[in-house]
């Protein structure tokens, strides 16, 4: 019993050790001429060396291409992009294999949009796809736009040790899941993954990618069960034990492993509810009015509230939001019998939510990325910053 005490133990604590020695790098980097030898390229006319890396410039699209390493699908566990894409569009990484004939016989593809200036490490763990992966023999790294002085660092192939591994298994196990839009009829369950990079915390592509922690307690349950079946053969055949006796034993043990991990999973699950319930109470029911905020939906369901009482006497009303969904429906129904309009604009009421693009000039007019709409009119309310109610004629 006490080494068994121990052992659950040294499972809560392997988090806190994973980041002893154990993992491995090696690395493509760019510091000589060898090293752009040792690349292929396409669509890239002229580059040079520079303590960033290779740097280049692109007009449309460029690509570099070069073998994997060898016992990349036996040990890397993760790849690691450097690069400036100040410029570009999108920076793709591309895994391929070849038939025999030269054509692409599989790839796999991430891309990477470009959403802000300066370097970027980008970070791939493998174990989320290694079915995708399987066979492939030769690494892409793809630029797209037109920018001048684009630079790439290096690519960092990173191998974790078994205590690393072990440690993510057990945080990925305890990645609570919040409170989705998709929650009301999907509940991702507890899942596992390998990876001991900083996708952990990920938890929205995480749960969908990893592996479901189901596959492991029904694997480790049915090969319980079998194993008890085994032993109690072998206590009827060479101990000599009543059959009715072993039998009733081993389902016992069989059906308390099974009610052991029900109520495992019962817990793990608990927690992640009673977890969410409790941001909810904190963000939302008891927080002050002016910092509530819903699950996705922010301070939307506040600013419904405010609004409503300006949408009582008027047939409809013309709204602007960052995005239409969710929130053209939600606000349709809430306001009812005052309705949105989905077109161009006819009503002289405006509901701004959430918008950085608009607001009102010196002269009253609302405008629309710097350019007036309407008429000088006047503001009924504000919510914030960028959520407002706002009356004034539309003019085209």
């Amino acid at each position: 019993m006490r080494k068994v005490f121990l052992f659950f133990i040294a499972l809560l604590l392997l988090p806190q050790f994973s980041s002893a020695a154990g993992i491995s790098y090696e690395e493509w980097g760019f510091k000589e001429a060898e090293d752009i030898r040792a690349w292929d390229f396409q669509g890239m006319e002229t580059a040079h060396l520079s303590p960033e890396g290779l740097v280049f410039d692109i007009e449309t699209q460029a690509t570099m291409f070069r073998d994997l390493p060898d016992g990349f699908h036996d040990s890397v566990d993760a790849i690691e992009l450097s690069y400036d894409p100040t410029g570009l569009e999108e920076v793709t990484l591309l895994l391929l294999s070849f038939d025999d004939s030269g054509d692409i016989a599989r790839r796999f593809r991430l891309g990477f949009l470009v959403t802000r200036n300066g370097p970027v490490r980008q970070y791939v763990p493998l174990d989320l796809y290694r079915k995708d992966i399987k066979g492939t023999e030769k690494l892409a790294v793809v630029f797209r736009g037109n920018a001048q002085n684009v630079s790439f660092q290096s690519v960092r192939f990173i191998r974790y040790g078994i205590f690393e591994k072990i440690g993510a298994m057990w945080e990925s196990f305890w990645n609570l899941q919040p409170f989705e839009p998709f929650t009301i009829n999907i509940l991702h369950g507890p899942t596992i993954s390998t990876d001991a990079g900083p996708t952990i915390g990920m938890a929205e592509w995480q749960h969908i990618l990893a592996r479901s922690v189901n596959a492991y307690f029904l694997v480790g349950l049915s090969l319980f069960g079998f194993l008890l079946l085994f032993i109690g053969l072998y206590r009827t055949e060479k101990r000599g034990e009543e059959w009715n006796a072993v039998r009733r034993s081993s389902l016992a043990l069989f059906l308390g492993a099974i009610l052991g991990v029900w109520l495992f999973y019962d817990f793990r699950m608990g927690t992640e509810f009673l977890r969410n319930v409790i941001r909810d109470h904190h963000s939302f029911i008891a927080a002050p009015a002016s910092q509530k905020k819903f699950r996705d939906l922010g301070r939307f369901p506040e600013f419904v509230k405010f609004a409503r009482p300006y949408l009582i006497n008027v047939d409809g009303y013309e709204v602007f939001f960052h995005e239409r969904w969710p929130y053209f429906g939600m606000l349709r129904y809430e306001t009812y019998p005052a309705k949105p309009n989905p077109n161009d604009p006819q009503f002289d009421t405006w509901v701004i939510y959430d918008r950085t693009d608009m607001a009102v000039d010196a002269e009253g007019r609302l405008l629309l990325s710097g350019k007036p709409i309407t008429q000088p009119g006047e503001i009924l309310g504000r919510f914030d910053d960028r959520s407002f109610i706002f009356r004034g004629i539309y003019t085209p």
